[in-house]
């Protein structure tokens, strides 16, 4: 278990829904029709000090032309915060990890938020990707959802809201953009680790762990 006394925490997980042959990775049909780069990415690290941090556009990044055609993600190993630069041992899950807290403000700002209890430091990279591409052509990669998830305390699966304007399953992809857990101790950062799929018949993201305790969110 997460916790040894009950209470109503919440793991935060982030995703983004995309569509499109260049979310497979393994549909491209011959690039010579295409001059230059289909994709623009934005990068940036930060130090997070408080509980939440806000990057506003045209400040802190270029806003994308759409939020049909961008998404934000950390991009720290195991997609959450990596911890003081000090590497102090042990440290915390709630001070450590972290997830987008807003990502379909993209246009606009996006926050990145760890558990309210939080201390400490935690260093966060992240990166936008933009398709700049024409639409319709083999590359295009189509925003169809950028929300969170939460999971139950006692609960190994998690399902995300149903995405509209699906055509095909098998170009879907469900990425998983960040992730927090609110436990306090430092032996249990795999309750807040998922793993993402989609369902073609309720075409609803689905995220799962390995081990509950805890609500957790994605």
């Amino acid at each position: 278990m997460l916790f040894t006394r009950r209470r109503s925490i919440a793991v935060f997980v982030g995703f983004v829904l995309l569509s499109g042959a260049v979310a497979l990775s393994a549909r491209f049909a011959p690039i010579a029709e295409a001059a230059g780069n289909d994709f623009n990415i934005q990068r940036g690290t930060f130090t997070m000090t408080g509980t939440t941090k806000t990057l506003t556009a045209g400040t802190d990044y270029v806003a994308p032309t759409a939020s049909t055609s961008a998404f934000i993600r950390i991009t720290n190993i195991g997609g959450t915060g990596a911890g003081d630069a000090s590497a102090s041992v042990p440290q915390a899950a709630r001070d450590v990890t972290a997830y987008v807290q807003d990502p379909s403000d993209i246009m606009t700002s996006v926050t990145f938020a760890r558990d309210a209890s939080a201390t400490g430091t935690t260093r966060i990279s992240w990166e936008i990707v933009e398709f700049t591409g024409e639409s319709g052509s083999d590359n295009e990669m189509i925003v169809r959802s950028q929300s969170t998830v939460t999971y139950g305390g006692s609960s190994l699966t998690a399902t995300g809201t149903a995405a509209t304007g699906v055509a095909d399953d098998a170009d879907i992809v469900v990425f998983i953009t960040g992730e927090e857990n609110p436990n306090a101790g430092s032996t249990q950062y795999n309750t807040g680790e998922s793993t993402s799929a989609w369902d073609g018949g309720t075409n609803q993201p689905v995220f799962t762990r390995g081990e509950a305790g805890g609500d957790a969110a994605i």
